[in-house]
């Protein structure tokens, strides 16, 4: 199922306009990335890598530090976001080829290894990423990646039923086999952030971009009943939750058989 509402122009918007603040708020992402610059491993020099949705480089951080492949090519929406990504990494002293484009729209270059972290469930189609790798992938090459699941930001998507459309992990992996992948690792967390206030909640977010949900707009009577309601979500300890719902995904395409 696809995010027919997705507005790409106010996704560039929102994500460059946080790219300044984004790494002080992204606590979650972060280790987000961790994890899937871990699944890829170690063994990449020489080779080449392509990242989708590449933020503000948190995930080429990661992978960089330890490993020096032939080229990184490096992919995001939002030029700002790219700009700051492009800073970040140049001190690793590989090849960076970045180009700001919508992945879901745009060719991709060929790759040994695909990475993304926190950004395939902004494509309106999200089996596209997982066909759009599997065409850039030489045989043999690796996907580590991560998305969000359906339990991704629940507290908001029950008060004001919006949101985007996640898929479980069994769609993922139906996706996958289709695509020609070995599956290596295939599984999600959940992770809850606790704030003190829903003002706090909606700073989290706007610092982070996801401020682009579609529908996010409210009058102020919506407004009004969303900060109750969330109120009334407060835990025992006086917290306001907020539950991200990662899904980590690492597989291997293919070789083909004579």
């Amino acid at each position: 199922m696809s995010n027919p509402m997705n507005d790409k122009t106010l996704i560039e918007r929102r994500f460059g306009s946080s790219a300044g603040q984004y790494d002080s708020n992204a606590s979650v992402q972060k280790a987000v990335a961790r994890r899937v610059a871990a699944m890829l491993g170690a063994d990449i020099s020489g080779a080449s890598v392509l990242e989708i949705g590449c933020g503000t480089g948190l995930l080429g951080d990661c992978i960089l530090r330890g490993n020096k492949p032939e080229v990184y090519y490096l992919n995001d929406i939002s030029r700002q976001m790219l700009d700051v990504a492009v800073g970040r990494l140049s001190q690793y002293g590989v090849t960076i080829k970045p180009f700001c484009a919508d992945a879901e729209t745009c060719r991709w270059p060929r790759a040994d290894a695909v990475v993304s972290s926190s950004a395939v469930q902004w494509f309106d189609d999200s089996r596209t990423f997982v066909q759009k790798a599997a065409q850039s992938l030489a045989d043999g090459g690796m996907l580590a990646a991560n998305t969000f699941g359906c339990e991704n930001f629940a507290e908001i998507k029950t008060l004001t039923g919006r949101g985007l459309h996640y898929h479980s992990p069994d769609v993922w992996r139906e996706w996958l086999v289709d695509a020609g992948f070995d599956i290596i690792e295939l599984s999600d967390e959940k992770i809850t952030m606790q704030f003190d206030s829903v003002a706090e909640v909606a700073e989290h977010m706007r610092r982070t971009g996801v401020s682009a949900l579609p529908g996010n707009g409210m009058s102020a009577a919506d407004a009004r009943r969303f900060v109750a309601g969330y109120e009334q979500l407060r835990n025992a300890g006086g917290r306001i939750p907020l539950t991200y719902n990662p899904i980590y995904i690492a597989a291997v395409k293919k070789r083909r058989t004579l």
